[in-house]
Formats: C-alpha cells, structure tokens, sequence
C-alpha cells in the first residue's frame, strides 16, 4: 500500500515483492532473442534489478539500457544503487533519489555532483532528474538543460516516474534526441496522474501526447549552470 502526505511523497504501509524472487536473467532474457532497448523498474531486491542489468549489457551490449531506482532502494543498499547507475546507459530518478545518490543537501548540489559522475564517465550516458510540477533536467557531460512540467491536475502520482521513463526511453528508440524524448515522457507522466492508475493512460491518444510534448518544447529549455 502507498500513502502520499501534502507533498505528494510516498510512504510505503508494505514494502516488499516475494514473487520478484521469481525474475531471473534467465527467465527474462531468454524469452527474447534481440532488443533495441530495455527500461529495468525497480524490484523489490536491488541486487536482483542490477544482475538483470549487467545481464542485458553482456548479452545485448548495444542495446539501449535504462533504469529507475526509488527512495528505499537506495537508503537501504546504496552501493549496488550506485552500481546500477554505473551500468546502465540513462538512469531516470526524482530530486530526492538525486540527493540521496549524490549524500548532498540541495537539488542544485546533486545536479552537479550527478554532471560530474557522468562527465567522468562513471554515471552512464545520462540522468534524467525529475522534480515534478517543476520539471525535470538532462544532466550530460555537456550540460544540465531543463525540461518544463505540463500543468496537470494531480489525481494519483503512482507509477509517473515510470510512466516518465518508458515514455521517454519509446520516444528516444524512435529517432529523437534526448532532450525531446524528456518532453514526450513529461507529457505521458502529466497524464498519468491525472487519473488513478492507469485509467487516463488507457484513455490518452497519440495526438494527446504530442499536443503535450509540443507544449512542453514551446515552454522553453533552460540551461542550468554548474557549479
């Protein structure tokens, strides 16, 4: 059970997945015989989301990885939480997972310890910091630009980082850049939580995302100094 207090925070009343014991490298990978990209969700135990990620990067070495992490994962075992980061080709994580992988106190210190994991080449491609109504930024090792929120009436958060990240993972499969695949997983995140569950995803069109990411893009991209 997740509970969400004023601002929008999960506390989790159950933390725990025993059937995730069952997702094995064997029994994911073998089912497909090639990829062009895998998003790996958080799993109830973070060795186990990691061994699937060192799994898919020596089995599909060119494939397109990513990753979400959440809060409890990376308090209870922070070191394999900085592993799958160091694996995977873009990690997707909201402002305080940010901080809690970087051990800073503000979002503006975690964006720069994150820009220089990845500029160092520790951190993957990329990290695509999510902050809610106030957006999200890319951090590379050429920059920090920003990508706005689009407006939207928040019913249940549940499941947005995810919803985020696939999205924009789909979109960057597709053919665009890195920066406008954020915009397309903002749109989709800003209309999954405008219902509960997946109630309003079911219902979303195409033209209702591009609509969104258009409006995103025009709201303008801002770059974020370091340092």
């Amino acid at each position: 059970d997740i509970a969400y207090d004023s601002g929008w925070r999960a506390h989790y009343a159950v933390d725990g997945a025993e059937a995730e014991a069952l997702i094995t490298p064997g029994s994911v990978l073998d089912v497909h015989r090639a990829v062009d990209g895998v998003h790996l969700c958080p799993l109830g135990a973070p060795e186990a989301q990691l061994a699937l990620a060192r799994a898919v990067r020596a089995r599909w070495p060119d494939a397109l990885l990513s990753a979400t992490t959440f809060r409890n994962r990376i308090s209870e075992q922070p070191a394999t939480a900085r592993a799958l980061w160091g694996t995977v080709d873009v990690l997707v994580c909201n402002a305080e997972e940010a901080l809690l992988l970087t051990r800073t106190g503000t979002p503006a210190q975690a964006l720069e310890g994150i820009h220089g994991v990845v500029a160092a080449g520790r951190g993957g491609r990329a990290v695509c910091v999510t902050d809610g109504g106030n957006g999200a930024h890319l951090v590379t090792g050429q920059g920090v630009p920003h990508v706005a929120a689009f407006p939207a009436r928040v019913v249940d958060p549940t499941g947005a980082g995810e919803a985020f990240a696939g999205a924009a993972m789909a979109a960057h499969l597709a053919g665009a850049g890195l920066l406008p695949a954020m915009a397309t997983g903002a749109a989709v995140a800003s209309i999954a939580v405008e219902g509960v569950g997946p109630e309003r995803l079911l219902a979303a069109t195409p033209p209702d995302v591009r609509c969104r990411a258009a409006a995103i893009t025009l709201a303008g991209a801002g770059e974020t100094r370091r340092g």
